[in-house]
């Protein structure tokens, strides 16, 4: 019963990566470097199943060389993961030491297999089981430091892309992060639990972690899947906010240079950093950036707005939010994708907090302004 659940989980996983793949060969995103870095990421998973599948359900009788020495795509998995979320969220340019690291320690181990082939292959495999067991702990190590550098990345340092959150929230990403935790788990509890097996490994022991392979195929392929349209219009609408040659928001800031001192420091901050873009932002947060207290920032927003802090923020997006409905260059966009890119989490709060601050709806008020300059 398990092996039948463990090779319906691999299929499935496996059947899932290829899908995945597929659509986005043929999607309008697929030239994006962050989606193709995403591909790269689902692809040596895919493979690494696969491969895994193969050899436990199909060539079960391969000999002991082929089932010690497979290829270690899944080496590849976290960097090319990595990599994707420093493009996607514009944190880094240039790849990381670490995963030009990972790269040329695969070609190594793929270098190491044609050499043992030739030199190793009729032995009587102790020098293969030897090397297998030093690698596996090698390429464990060097796969659980690219995972807490994503950690870090994903949990405590979200104010670096703010302005790039992913589909409107990174929750998403951080729910993948757990499972490939709980996978990195039972990769070393196999590793501890095999060191004294001379000959070969108890292959069970690894299902926990190659379930865990298909887990994180079936998050990425639903997430990619789900918010398809969200993510193709975010890819598009942003690259042109960002580069926003206008200064709208830098207006927005001028136009309360009349306030307090502290005021000011503080609409300048929001305004300069553009904060109010995080989807996740807080009052504690905010404060923690501007170094003073949570109540001191609520009390001098409320004094100088009359707006609670929630309504302060929403009020900044919907200003956003209000400029690129009504700039021509921006028409073709969706008011779903231009509502996510100003720092709302959803449709509906987008909605909500629009018709608040100008008893309209986006659509209402996109539709008014394509009158009054047609």
């Amino acid at each position: 019963m398990i092996a039948g659940i463990f090779n319906f989980s691999m299929v499935s996983g496996i059947l899932m990566g290829i899908a995945f793949i597929v659509a986005i060969r043929f999607s309008e995103i697929k030239g994006r470097k962050s989606i193709a870095f995403l591909s790269l990421a689902v692809f040596f998973l895919t493979l690494n199943n696969l491969q895994t599948y193969l050899i436990n359900s199909v060539f079960i009788n391969a000999d002991f060389f082929i089932r010690r020495l497979l290829i270690p795509f899944y080496l590849l998995v976290l960097p090319a993961f990595y990599a994707f979320l420093l493009h996607y969220l514009k944190i880094r340019k240039k790849p990381d030491g670490v995963i030009l690291v990972s790269v040329l320690l695969f070609a190594m181990e793929v270098g190491f297999r044609i050499k043992f082939y030739f030199e190793f292959y009729d032995t009587d495999g102790q020098v293969i089981t030897v090397y297998a067991q030093i690698e596996e702990i090698v390429n464990a190590c060097c796969t659980l430091i690219i995972f807490v550098s994503l950690f870090v990345l994903l949990f405590n340092n979200s104010s670096l892309f703010y302005h790039r959150l992913v589909f409107g929230n990174i929750k998403w990403l951080r729910r993948v992060m757990f499972v490939a935790g709980f996978g990195l788990l039972s990769w070393f509890s196999a590793i501890i639990l095999n060191l004294d097996r001379a000959t070969g490994s108890q292959i069970f022991i690894y299902h926990a972690l190659t379930v865990c392979g298909s887990l994180m195929l079936y998050a990425i392929g639903y997430m990619i899947l789900l918010n398809y349209d969200a993510i193709a219009e975010k890819i598009q609408v942003t690259p042109a906010i960002e580069d926003d040659p206008a200064g709208i928001t830098a207006a927005k800031a001028g136009k309360r240079r009349s306030h307090s001192a502290d005021f000011f420091i503080i609409v300048n901050h929001i305004q300069q950093n553009r904060s109010y873009m995080n989807p996740s932002l807080s009052l504690e947060a905010l404060a923690k950036e501007i170094r003073i207290s949570p109540v001191r920032l609520s009390e001098q927003i409320r004094h100088h707005t009359n707006h609670s802090f929630s309504d302060f923020i929403n009020k900044s997006r919907v200003e956003d939010a209000k400029a690129y409905l009504k700039d021509p260059e921006f028409m073709h966009y969706t008011i779903v994708a231009i509502g996510l890119e100003c720092g709302f989490n959803s449709k509906s709060a987008f909605y909500t907090a629009f018709k608040k601050f100008t008893g309209k709806t986006p659509s209402g008020y996109r539709k008014e302004q394509r009158i009054i300059f047609s």
